[in-house]
């Protein structure tokens, strides 16, 4: 069956994602309707009245479905007040922060932004401890092809979106669809102007979320191997501290220190660092590499082959991390 959901999914991603780009969505929603028309040789065939109205009546229905407040929009959820909010925010940085402490890095973790944050997962826990949105949001699972995790769709930009395919609806043909229309912010009598968030994330926010995934990636170096310890809570600190000064600089401190001798066996150690590699994708690999040779490990080792097999897959990682266990809580997210 032809999937409304996910083009709708496609052209919200394609529409948040623009940047400094103007992305003419109602040119998107009418080149869409051409590959399923009458005229078209596809497996789904639409009038143009039938392509245009469930389209437009998926948007509403998604958008009647966004909710800004569990309290008020649904009774699946156990009901919270403002003070359990703010009681729930003060404990998640509490601790978030210890946890990151004792990981060992420098970073003060900060109120999450759930205005603009894209985390649904953080976005339901916060909704059932009373969070208020000023824009409702309706949580969807597009096609795994389009976005793998869950995808946050905001009310203000789906009213926009119907105002989009109402545009190609009307229009006669692609040239009518030059200019870029209505403005978001003028999409919707009932929305605010300042209701819009079209800004992106703060730096600080998508960098506190992947050095958490890094340091969960990495933290297998510092457990026990069957029976022979790894990393000791030292270097797993020195080794949580390169690998997240490395995210947010690009650059591993001057003064590193070599990491001793692991009893496991060298691609084990290249493919955990390489995971976290292709986590921030695929960025600062001379850096990377620099990293993986302060272990001993690959003291008779050139760089030049480790450059060279860094993306070889090790086919008993999976086994190893089983037979993998953990000193302690405090390494754990």
């Amino acid at each position: 069956m032809y999937n409304f959901t996910d083009l709708i999914a496609r052209s919200y991603l394609k529409y948040v994602n623009k940047g400094t780009k103007e992305v003419n969505i109602a040119q998107t929603f009418f080149q869409e309707y051409n590959l399923v028309s009458p005229d078209a040789k596809a497996k789904y065939i639409f009038s143009h009245k039938q392509f245009y109205t469930e389209l437009i009546n998926e948007i509403d229905n998604l958008t009647k479905r966004a909710v800004h407040n569990h309290h008020l929009n649904s009774l699946d959820f156990e009901i919270n007040d403002a003070e359990d909010f703010e009681e729930f925010q003060k404990k998640r940085l509490l601790d978030h922060q210890a946890l990151i402490d004792d990981f060992g890095v420098t970073y003060a973790i900060t109120r999450v932004n759930y205005e603009e944050c894209n985390n649904a997962k953080q976005l339901l826990e916060a909704l059932q401890y009373g969070l208020n949105l000023i824009d409702p949001i309706k949580i969807i699972s597009p096609n795994k092809e389009i976005q793998a995790d869950d995808l946050v769709l905001r009310k203000s930009k789906l009213e926009y979106l119907k105002t989009e395919a109402i545009r190609a609806r009307d229009a006669h043909c692609i040239n009518d669809l030059d200019s870029s229309g209505l403005l978001p912010n003028m999409s919707s009598n009932n929305v605010s102007v300042h209701n819009f968030n079209d800004s992106q994330p703060k730096r600080e926010e998508v960098l506190e979320e992947f050095v958490f995934k890094a340091l969960e990636i990495i933290k297998p170096l510092g457990g026990i191997y069957i029976l022979d310890s790894l990393l000791e809570d030292a270097d797993m600190k020195r080794l949580n501290e390169y690998v997240a000064i490395l995210i947010k600089t690009g650059n591993l401190p001057v003064n590193t220190l070599p990491f001793p001798k692991l009893e496991v066996k060298i691609p084990f150690i290249r493919k955990t660092i390489h995971l976290v590699y292709i986590l921030i994708g695929k960025k600062f690999n001379k850096e990377f590499i620099q990293l993986i040779h302060l272990f001993e490990n690959f003291n008779k080792t050139q760089q030049t082959t480790t450059i060279s097999k860094f993306a070889e897959d090790d086919k008993t990682y999976d086994d190893k991390i089983k037979d993998i266990s953990y000193k302690s809580k405090k390494n754990e997210i």
